[in-house]
């Protein structure tokens, strides 16, 4: 039976050589690792999640259609609250508010502890209970606002506040200090007291339906325009823009035909000053402050679903991804990389490159190397010949030291030497298939082939000579 490994053995081989990503000069290398999570693991009936928050315990708790259910890192619970959750914030005594499908409130534990939906709609004068669907919650000093389509709310603990637009509002977020909204045919607005205020240059939003914001700098604030009905393609750079208080400019990436085409969802500020921006299409991206892009975690990388409505960053430095298939933890920040999903036969690194045998569709041989605008190493095909096999390395050093290592392939087709993106036969002509290839210890000048016999190689110091069948 010919040997065949898993992933496993392909990470393993890899982390063995601990100098592969300072050789190859990359911040990154492969795929992280992601976990994805079914609905039914977690008690939903429902796929699509919207909302993500991990409490000061490290529960973590997943809003999606059915409600909201906290994970503790070992099992799942419902906990009883209103459909369509759409939005989790935290204050600084842990006290975690919702927002949801017509309703919004917190979640507060019983005499026994268990978390227990508490809702605010009556403390909402009656007429203006019409809320719709709530898009965003943020706590401030001035208490928690949530924001639907039509109105947005402050409770600071005993009053409630509302104000009503009939243009729809666009935008929530708490930055630098300042609470910001934004309304429709208005643009960016400053909630100051019970006003809102426009800001210098905030029209540059008043004709975006959604946006975010997030802190950049001392002075400036990245702001996103989600808006998936929007036509951007005039300049995929004006998806995102940096604010200085009182001019916009536009914040060019390398992810803007990306986004372009797979339509900008929703932004995620990350610890180490990154952005995650998600998509409609094509799963998530991880751009760098200078605008560089860094992964693209979509269904390729391993992602179950393709349209991601929400990204959390947990404290132990993991991104989770909510989309219409569930829930995904993906390991940005960990160490171990994933270059192939499919078995492998064999893997080597040869003169600072990683070789790579594999069942996949005639190729014989891959090399890991940087591809893309992300530099994100991938294995790319080098023999690609159908009717050629690749299947075990070999490294031969010249007995008498004359002449450097030799990468040496067994093939379906024979045996050949690997030289960077080069492969050649070792002997014109032989197609003497060598499955196993072995130095020997006690004539060192000598390679035995096995496949369904054995054979063998000479090296006579400056070539290779075919020593023909030992065993049929």
């Amino acid at each position: 039976m010919i040997p065949q490994f898993t992933l496993v053995t392909l990470l393993g081989a890899l982390l063995a050589f601990p100098c592969l990503a300072q050789a190859q000069r990359q911040p990154e290398v492969g795929m992280p690792v992601v976990r994805n999570f079914q609905p039914r693991e977690f008690g939903a009936s429902t796929s699509a999640v919207y909302s993500i928050l991990q409490d000061r315990r490290g529960v973590l708790y997943v809003g999606g259609l059915d409600g909201v259910v906290e994970y503790d890192g070992v099992g799942w619970r419902t906990i009883g609250s209103p459909a369509f959750i759409n939005a989790l914030a935290m204050d600084s005594a842990g006290k975690i508010w919702v927002g949801g499908a017509g309703t919004f409130g917190y979640l507060e534990p019983d005499a026994t502890g268990t978390l227990h939906f508490v809702s605010l709609l009556d403390r909402i004068p009656q007429q203006k209970r019409t809320i719709g669907i709530v898009r965003k919650s943020v706590v401030t000093p001035q208490g928690v606002f949530f924001q639907a389509d039509t109105r947005l709310f402050r409770w600071d603990g005993t009053r409630m506040h509302v104000w009503n637009t009939n243009t729809g509002f666009s935008a929530l977020a708490h930055v630098h200090g300042h609470t910001y909204t934004g309304q429709r045919g208005i643009g960016l607005q400053e909630v100051v007291g019970d006003e809102l205020r426009s800001v210098p240059g905030g029209g540059a939003w008043k004709d975006v339906r959604r946006f975010s914001l997030h802190p950049w700098d001392d002075g400036r604030i990245l702001i996103a325009s989600t808006d998936l009905s929007t036509d951007f393609s005039a300049n995929a750079g004006e998806r995102l823009k940096l604010y200085d208080g009182a001019n916009a400019t536009a914040f060019s990436t390398q992810a803007d035909d990306y986004l372009r085409k797979n339509l900008l969802r929703s932004t995620l500020l990350l610890p180490d000053g990154s952005v995650c921006l998600t998509t409609s299409r094509g799963g998530a991206v991880i751009i760098e402050r200078n605008g560089k892009l860094r992964h693209i975690i979509d269904q390729a990388a391993g992602l179950a679903g393709k349209s991601v409505s929400a990204a959390y960053a947990d404290r132990e430095g993991a991104l989770w991804l909510g989309h219409e298939k569930g829930l995904s933890r993906v390991e940005i920040g960990s160490p171990i990389s994933i270059f192939s999903r499919d078995a492998v036969f064999a893997v080597v690194r040869h003169k600072r490159s990683v070789y790579v045998t594999a069942r996949s569709g005639g190729v014989g041989l891959f090399r890991l190397a940087p591809i893309g605008a992300t530099g994100q190493l991938t294995l790319q095909p080098t023999l690609t010949d159908s009717f050629t096999q690749g299947f075990e390395f070999l490294v031969f050093r010249d007995p008498a030291g004359k002449v450097p290592e030799q990468l040496l392939l067994g093939t379906s087709n024979g045996v050949m030497r690997v030289e960077g993106d080069s492969v050649s036969p070792v002997v014109p002509g032989l197609f003497r298939s060598g499955i196993l290839l072995f130095q020997s210890r006690k004539s060192p000048d000598r390679v035995f082939l096995g496949s369904s016999g054995l054979s063998s190689l000479r090296w006579d110091g400056s070539r290779w000579q075919d020593e023909g069948p030992m065993l049929d």
